[in-house]
């Protein structure tokens, strides 16, 4: 019996790949991160996971049964003629990018309110910055911050942020109640709540 083939579209590292071979060895994983090289290994997959999925791969992929896409915007796949290949499950990765895109986001913020963009540079050329750093520092505790969205990575920085002792500002076209912010708005207060 054939094994299920399935193409990994994105690098996603060979440790992780590894990780599904010893997990499920029942299927046959190919890892193809290369554009070129998922294109041409498509037409032998059973499943295809990646962020992308040009029009060319959709035509040539004649076993091809599901879909899971790395991203939770699929409109592109759809584009691309996906939506006419009905036999095809397409899933999406709703909920997957929370939390890190939520650090990341964070991360960021930290860096500018502790001066820390300053500081790994000059540390590089063996700058002294500190007076510049001391007077341009702040901090996050007590700021206010507007979050346009409020699905999966917005809530999630909404939480984080409030845990961080952040005034939190939530926009969402949504009626419903967004559990735990300060302040929930419409898209069209926007420009009076960014003040």
């Amino acid at each position: 019996m054939q094994r299920t083939v399935v193409v990994i579209g994105e690098d996603v590292g060979q440790r992780n790949v590894d990780r599904l071979r010893q997990a499920y060895p029942e299927l046959d994983f190919r890892f193809h991160p290369s554009r070129e090289a998922f294109v041409a290994a498509v037409p032998e997959a059973d499943i295809l996971f990646t962020k992308s999925l040009p029009a060319e791969a959709i035509q040539a992929a004649s076993r091809l049964r599901w879909v899971q896409a790395g991203t939770a915007g699929i409109e592109a796949m759809l584009a691309n003629g996906l939506c006419e290949r009905r036999e095809v499950i397409l899933t999406n990765a709703r909920g997957a990018h929370g939390i890190p895109m939520a650090e990341m986001v964070l991360a960021m913020m930290l860096a500018f309110a502790t001066g820390l963009r300053a500081l790994i540079p000059a540390q590089g050329h063996k700058q002294r910055v500190r007076d510049q750093v001391v007077r341009a520092k702040f901090e996050l505790h007590g700021q206010t911050l507007v979050i346009v969205g409020l699905g999966d990575i917005g809530g999630t920085l909404a939480y984080k942020a409030k845990a961080l002792g952040m005034r939190v500002l939530g926009v969402r076209a949504s009626q419903e109640p967004f559990s735990g912010i300060d302040g929930q708005y419409t898209p069209d207060n926007l420009l009076q709540i960014l003040p």
